[in-house]
């Protein structure tokens, strides 16, 4: 995932969107102690929301900046729903 986020494609992105809109568990928890399985749409999250413009989510020095992950991926889906045509993604930072 890291690798698409790199390219800064829009055909990219919208791939990792239909993964962020996945109800699907197909990736583990970033803590080594829980092995239980999570949405992938979490660690997708993670990398993708720095990346983009005007999106709602708070992000510090590159990085996603929330404390409630639930909240948050709903956020940032309803944002997608009503943007998935005209958002933009920075260019710079890699």
């Amino acid at each position: 995932m890291p690798d698409l986020v790199y390219t800064r494609n829009k055909t990219a992105f919208d791939y990792l969107f239909t993964i962020i809109n996945s109800n699907e568990n197909n990736c583990t928890s970033a803590d080594p102690d829980n092995e239980a399985a999570i949405l992938c749409g979490y660690r997708v999250m993670e990398y993708l929301a720095p990346h983009l413009t005007a999106q709602p989510l708070p992000t510090e020095d590159g990085e996603l900046a929330v404390d409630n992950y639930e909240q948050a991926l709903q956020e940032l889906r309803a944002w997608y729903a009503n943007h998935q045509s005209d958002y933009g993604i920075l260019e710079e930072g890699y």
